[in-house]
């Protein structure tokens, strides 16, 4: 009998085991080392693989940083409460933008696709939206970004006049719904891309106020990612 009780014991550890093994594979699989961009990091939760756009991606109306007689433009869809976004801005954008964006070979430009999972994300995209019809998008962004957990719309707000966006303007924006309507418009676009998750670039020529893309990078990529992608572009126009 003690023989047999041991048995069982055994056999339900293994048991657990095995189920924890298998559920670590599956966050490994939505977590862990992304292909896309062929680079190590973090997919988004719940990414899929993204297609081609076969047509030019406009930027026109997105917020941009760089000279847009850059050669390649990288286009985010991204959100402010989403963590693997904070990642990106923490360990990737400032080198990207010190080494491709000041440079004049990258235009970089960044469209919103709040996630209905984080309940204040869109409130912020709108407020950003508002801000970059101010010409002050950027110190928003990375006010943001700086402190991304917020638990009011208010504090957000309060952010976004730091950062330069009256409140009266801020209001007024907010009340003629205009931010609103850009959000959604960036978010329908995203939708049509098939853009499951944030942060997503699209990356390839710029093409007037347009992208030709040439690849796709999901998560928070290394710098390294962006290297091969830019590098993909420039060689595409040889």
């Amino acid at each position: 009998m003690a023989g047999s009780a041991r048995l069982k014991t055994l056999l339900e550890v293994a048991s657990t085991v095995a189920v924890v093994a298998a559920s670590a594979g599956v966050l490994w699989g939505v977590y862990g080392r992304g292909p896309v961009g062929s680079g190590p990091g973090p997919k988004a939760p719940g990414s899929r693989e993204i297609p081609i756009p076969k047509a030019p991606v406009t930027i026109a109306g997105a917020a941009t940083k760089g000279s847009s007689a850059a050669k390649v433009g990288i286009l985010e869809f991204s959100e402010f409460q989403c963590p693997y976004c904070v990642r990106f801005v923490d360990t990737t954008l400032s080198a990207l933008v010190e080494k491709y964006v000041d440079t004049g070979q990258v235009l970089f430009a960044f469209r919103h696709f709040p996630l209905d999972i984080h309940p204040l994300a869109a409130d912020a995209a709108e407020l950003a939206a508002c801000a970059s019809s101010q010409g002050k998008f950027w110190p928003l962004h990375d006010s943001f970004f700086s402190r991304p957990k917020v638990d009011s719309r208010d504090e957000y707000a309060n952010r976004a006049r730091a950062a330069g966006l009256t409140r009266e303007a801020a209001d007024a924006c907010v009340r003629s719904k205009q931010a609103a309507q850009a959000v959604r418009t960036d978010r329908e676009m995203g939708g049509a891309l098939k853009i499951s998750g944030t942060p997503t670039f699209f990356v390839g020529t710029l093409e007037g106020s347009a992208i030709a893309v040439r690849s796709v990078i999901r998560g928070a990529q290394p710098l390294e990612a962006f290297d091969r992608a830019i590098g993909e572009a420039l060689s595409g126009m040889k």
